[in-house]
């Protein structure tokens, strides 16, 4: 692959409106007020489980739990289990105690206690099991408040949306293309956030070689508050063209960094460090060309990662903040980098959706 290069500091031009944003609704929140482990929860050895408790909720395409007033010692943990059986997270007490593990861990009134969101697992029911890592001490344990329930799945096929084809859908799985665009999408992700109790769908990609940078529009991520709640998985896509699911990797939001509603973009960090494993992407400041070759790597309705082709159309839309452009793209789509195809590097930040759609210049 060509040699790659990047500035970190972003300079982006978006509008402040346009026809269609592709942001995707995917599901509600419900607030249960009786699902918690006793206070302190019980004793016992290593290895013992001391309390559990299923969720089942009929109809929901996936599940995710919010964690309240968490406190565990160290070494016990929790399991949450799908509905077939299995063990999709471990959360050790020192996952959270640190503050600094996977999860974006806010304190409580008491500074010993931490509230997160876990993982979306697909289904319609968890399990969740509190083991004892050793026989110290019994813990405070765990209120769970908030539910994120699934109103449509995260799978493929089960997604209906409203779609920007321009023409037949030109789009592939991002598996059968060559391994030039199968290594650039390994920087792009599929986001699922919550705001004002509704979930959503947008993509997003890396974009700093030293940190976890990751850029999207700030019509998807508007605040602190909506990253709080923000998973991010990598390598969301087919392991070869016609293949199965590959194993995704899951990171959470970490830090709101700065967003522009005029300008639809927003960039915050993750926690961990994704750019290490996943890789970044390279920006480009130069304006685009009418009729140059460009593709955008997206996940359309949320699902395994696609990668659409096309041509710039214009180089003057909305005023000339962004170019737009015939490339077949999705509810969801919003926050996909658009890439100009003699370099591999991003010209462009996917968001608005229509024939043609357009991103703004980078």
């Amino acid at each position: 692959m060509r040699d790659r290069f990047i500035t970190f500091f972003v300079i982006v031009l978006f509008v402040v409106c346009a026809p269609m944003m592709a942001e995707e609704w995917i599901g509600d929140t419900i607030y249960p007020d009786n699902i918690k482990t006793p206070h302190p929860y019980p004793g016992g050895n290593a290895g013992d489980m001391v309390w559990s408790h299923t969720i089942h909720q009929t109809g929901a395409s996936w599940l995710k739990l919010h964690f309240s007033d968490f406190r565990l010692n160290d070494e016990d943990y929790v399991e949450l289990v799908d509905m077939y059986g299995n063990v999709v997270e471990t959360i050790k007490g020192s996952d959270v105690e640190d503050g600094v593990g996977k999860f974006r861990t806010k304190r409580s009134t008491n500074q010993h206690r931490a509230d997160f969101w876990g993982p979306a697992i697909d289904g319609n029911e968890i399990t969740i099991r509190l083991y004892r890592g050793s026989d110290k001490r019994k813990g405070y344990g765990f209120n769970i408040k908030q539910v994120g329930i699934g109103a449509k799945s995260m799978i493929d096929e089960e997604i209906n949306i409203i779609e920007s084809i321009c023409g037949p859908d030109d789009k592939i799985s991002i598996a059968c293309a060559a391994k030039v665009y199968q290594n650039l999408g390994r920087s792009v992700g599929r986001m699922l956030y919550q705001k004002n109790g509704s979930w959503y769908l947008c993509s997003g990609f890396l974009c700093s070689c030293n940190s976890s940078h990751f850029l999207t529009n700030e019509h998807c991520i508007t605040s602190q508050s909506v990253v709080d709640t923000l998973q991010v998985r990598f390598n969301y896509r087919l392991t070869s063209c016609g293949g199965s699911a590959a194993s995704y990797s899951t990171y959470y939001g970490d830090n709101f960094v700065v967003d522009n509603s005029y300008y639809d973009f927003c960039l915050l960090t993750l926690t961990g460090s994704p750019q290490n494993t996943w890789g970044y992407l390279s920006l480009d400041n130069r304006e685009p060309v009418v009729n140059e070759d460009i593709f955008i790597i997206q996940h359309p309705g949320g699902r395994l990662q696609e990668i659409g082709f096309g041509t710039v159309y214009s180089i003057t839309a909305y005023s000339g903040r962004d170019v737009s452009y015939y490339v077949d793209t999705e509810g969801g789509s919003s926050g996909s980098p658009v890439f100009r195809e003699s370099n591999d590097q991003v010209i462009g930040l996917h968001h608005y959706g229509d024939c043609p759609n357009s991103g703004v210049k980078m």
